[in-house]
């Protein structure tokens, strides 16, 4: 520590200790608001929607699972139909569970659903290129 002779000295150090306080104050008060606004939920949300969105296995799970549940409903849909019949409704139930877990679990037939959906597509152009190539020379 030091020791001041003359009573200017000292008033000089206490001054420059206050307003190194009050720097350090308004430092403190600054880091507090970041602090607290960072941890708003919302801005908690958004920075785990960033970090997730910057994830490619994420986005890929994310895609795998939601072609999954819709693969999934278009089955139920297929078996269910329209009925009422609560056996069948609940059997519909059982495969939309069947088909999510065995495509969640197995990532490779989306590729191949995606690839047999691109070849249908193809097709169904072909045959209407060559349908209308027909019509249009009669």
């Amino acid at each position: 520590m030091k020791v001041y002779k003359t009573s200017v000295d000292l008033r000089n150090a206490i001054l420059l200790l206050e307003t190194r306080l009050e720097r350090e104050e308004e430092a403190v008060k600054e880091n507090f608001e970041q602090a607290t606004s960072s941890l708003a939920p919302i801005n908690l949300i958004k920075s785990g929607l960033r970090i997730a969105s910057d994830s490619g296995d994420l986005k890929h799970a994310v895609f795998n699972s939601s072609a999954a549940m819709v693969i999934g409903y278009l089955f139920k849909n297929f078996i269910v139909g329209g009925s009422i019949n609560p056996v069948k409704r609940f059997v519909g139930s059982m495969v939309l569970v069947g088909v999510n877990n065995l495509i969640s679990k197995n990532p490779v037939f989306i590729d191949n659903a995606s690839m047999l959906i691109k070849l249908v597509i193809r097709k169904i152009k072909v045959k209407r290129a060559v349908g209308s190539e027909h019509t249009s020379s009669d």
